[in-house]
């Protein structure tokens, strides 16, 4: 829904979000976690930990909720579902953020391929000027690639959510 500006966002609702945290934290990265409340920031802190992150400096304290009630700014990713993403193709680039196998199984023609936890820049092949549509099998993985894209100066990002992408990739 929204985040703080040039944070990373990996929901910690779903399953994964240790394994998803791991990929993306650098060796001795002190981090900060902002739930939507105190109560989801230490759930996942707990999660951290138990995948050896631990150096955590904290949470948000109130969360979300008491960032914006403070009216501090946010940044919000617009997410489309595979239909939508097939509507507004022309004019977007696709960056499929899924791993190797997945990739080569099954993409969209034309997309440019780069997994989630490999983004530390702007991905070769994207022009950070133009928008970019970023997908995977479910959206769970396309949610932090959006966030760190955005981070590394991505002007416009789509996060695509819901539908599998093996049925809507042609290629």
């Amino acid at each position: 829904e929204a985040h703080i500006p040039d944070s990373v966002s990996i929901t910690a609702l779903r399953a994964g979000f240790g394994s998803k945290l791991a990929w993306l934290v650098e060796p001795g990265q002190v981090v900060v976690l902002v739930g939507r409340d105190d109560e989801d920031a230490r759930a996942a802190a707990a999660l951290a930990e138990s995948v050896g992150i631990t150096r955590l400096a904290g949470f948000l304290a109130g969360g979300m909720t008491s960032w914006r009630e403070e009216r501090r700014p946010v940044e919000r990713i617009e997410r489309i579902d595979v239909p939508q993403l097939r509507e507004r193709a022309d004019g977007l680039q696709i960056l499929d953020v899924r791993e190797l196998d997945e990739w080569d199984s099954a993409h969209i023609p034309g997309s440019v391929h780069l997994p989630y936890h490999d983004i530390h820049g702007v991905p070769e092949g994207i022009d950070p000027e133009r928008p970019v549509a970023v997908i995977c099998s479910s959206g769970q993985r396309a949610a932090p690639a959006a966030s760190l894209l955005r981070r590394h100066g991505v002007r416009e990002v789509l996060h695509v959510a819901g539908e599998r992408l093996d049925r809507a990739s042609t290629g």
